[in-house]
């Protein structure tokens, strides 16, 4: 036996609740976006840039860029690896690409991001192709249309 008044009640305070950790979560994520375009307006980069910020269920989880290995498309998600887990992020990967330092990562297909110094062997895939090797002993083909690009940017000539 459920009271109505009482039932009613219980679900007012929950719908605010809900109201309310939506905009918390909201007012965090805009606060970061502030953060990243004060950072880009004044040519700085502090500490917390090399932090990664990734939407979870139960708010926001922090990856240090420098743990990342790689960012593989997983339809409008990018699966992020590091530290031996993955992480379901929602952007696209050509969104994402456009925010990751350079120097630090390289695009080796349509739906994968490496990290430059986690590829610990290059090796030729089948119809003269490449497969990157990286530290995880994850395997990323390179994709044909990125292939003189990768090979440019690793700087070895005999690839």
């Amino acid at each position: 036996p459920v009271e109505p008044g009482r039932l009613a009640l219980a679900m007012t305070r929950v719908c605010t609740a809900l109201r309310s950790r939506s905009q918390d979560e909201q007012a965090q994520a805009l606060r970061e976006t502030v953060a990243t375009l004060r950072q880009a307006l004044n040519g700085t980069r502090t500490d917390s840039a090399s932090d990664f910020w990734i939407k979870s269920a139960g708010g926001y989880a922090r990856v240090d860029m420098r743990q990342i290995l790689r960012f593989q498309a997983d339809r409008d998600y990018v699966r992020i690896h590091a530290n031996g887990q993955s992480y379901l992020h929602w952007e696209s990967l050509a969104s994402l690409e456009s925010r990751l330092p350079a120097k630090d990562f390289i695009r080796v297909h349509r739906g994968s991001i490496v990290r430059r110094d986690r590829i610990t062997q290059v090796r030729r895939g089948a119809l003269a192709s490449l497969v990157l090797v990286l530290s995880d002993q994850a395997e990323v083909p390179v994709g044909r249309s990125y292939l003189r690009r990768v090979r440019a940017q690793l700087n070895d000539s005999e690839l």
